[in-house]
């Protein structure tokens, strides 16, 4: 699985480092660039940078950066100047504090008498909260990122200890542009055992059959995108199953099982690309995505308390590490529900239900509670 995507695994015994950089830049990175929501939604881990930030639109017409920590800026700062009897009043709209200082100095050549140290000193940052869904597109494939794909079940089936020669319907459609492409999206049969229902996995497993000839890799991105690869057609070797799967957010190891008890009618039109996937599509849809929005609320919700607290601390001049005493807990709570007052109105404003509390526990024979 590339690192972009949060992938761990790798190999030595497939490709150069020259190819590799190679492939990166340019399947990998269109794999990585279609999937990238997914990665900036869940805040996934990689090995070496940040997520990139992602262009988002809600179904209102409001365009915003979502960036890997789950925060949302404007596309494009604004700045609204009102003139009434010789007085300026100037509204700004920035994406940073950096950003709002730059666009003060540039309203002071404009405005000669803007008291610029003024404004910055007065400057507060603001959390507003969306009021409209945004509208995601979720699309993997063409010419790069189905390479991406086959290259990645190339690899695992690599590590496995499959010849190189047994794979050559993969071997020519990565070295071959005009190769037809050797995988199908697989939505017409589960191949996932006992599917997780509360996390999302990348997931790559390996299928060799002497008996059929048949070698197959299953390839799953985010829990959603969900191909097929068909590696070779006369595989010869000893019987192989092996499977892979990471959780991207942590990068630890997820407990998959795959089910290679497919029809061959299935694989075939699979492969072919004759399967119809809508319906199975749309189920993988249903199922990711309350995941992915219980993450963003959890990830909105510390993010919320934490910045509540340093808002506190910092207002009343608690160092890091110091305890706060009895005399300032009454300020301090006050001064940390301003912050959490707008994130409180908007989850009720949503139709907020908090989880059911559970039963208490029932009295032993002496009246007394249990300990629980």
């Amino acid at each position: 699985m590339p690192n972009a995507i949060g992938g761990r695994l790798t190999t030595s015994t497939f490709i150069c480092n020259r190819c590799n950089n190679t492939c990166g830049s340019a399947w990998d990175a269109e794999l990585a660039s279609q999937t990238n929501w997914f990665s900036s939604s869940l805040g996934i881990v990689r090995q070496r940078g940040d997520v990139p930030r992602e262009k988002i639109e809600t179904v209102d017409g409001t365009r915003l950066w979502l960036h890997h920590d789950g925060t949302m800026t404007p596309e494009h700062p604004s700045a609204e100047t009102n003139e009434v009897d010789g007085s300026a009043t100037i509204r700004i709209s920035a994406r940073s504090v950096e950003e709002a200082m730059r666009m003060l100095k540039d309203a002071k050549r404009r405005h000669p008498r803007l008291d610029v140290d003024k404004a910055i000193a007065e400057m507060e940052v603001s959390e507003a909260f969306l009021t409209s869904p945004i509208h995601v597109k979720l699309e993997l494939g063409g010419p790069e990122a189905g390479r991406s794909i086959v290259k990645t079940a190339f690899a695992y089936a690599s590590t496995c200890g499959v010849p190189h020669s047994c794979c050559d319907a993969a071997l020519r459609y990565l070295k071959d542009r005009a190769e037809d492409p050797p995988f199908g999206f697989a939505y017409t049969f589960e191949f996932v055992k006992q599917r997780p229902s509360d996390r999302i996995f990348h997931c790559v497993g390996l299928m060799g059959d002497p008996a059929t000839g048949r070698l197959l890799t299953y390839v799953e991105y985010f829990s959603h995108f969900r191909v097929l690869v068909g590696l070779g057609n006369d595989y010869r070797g000893i019987p192989v199953h092996a499977c892979h799967a990471i959780d991207p957010v942590t990068g630890q190891p997820v407990d998959v099982e795959l089910d290679w008890d497919v029809p061959d009618e299935k694989i075939r039109a699979i492969l072919a690309g004759t399967a119809d996937n809508l319906e199975g599509m749309a189920a993988a849809a249903r199922q990711v995505m309350p995941i992915i929005l219980r993450r963003n609320e959890e990830r909105q919700r510390n993010r919320t308390i934490r910045e509540a607290f340093e808002h506190a601390a910092i207002s009343l001049g608690i160092q890091p590490g110091e305890a706060i005493t009895a005399e300032h807990s009454p300020q301090f709570v006050s001064l940390m529900m301003e912050k959490l007052s707008p994130y409180l109105h908007h989850l009720v404003e949503r139709g907020y239900r908090p989880p059911p509390l559970p039963d208490p526990m029932p009295a032993d024979e002496g009246g007394s509670r249990g300990e629980g």
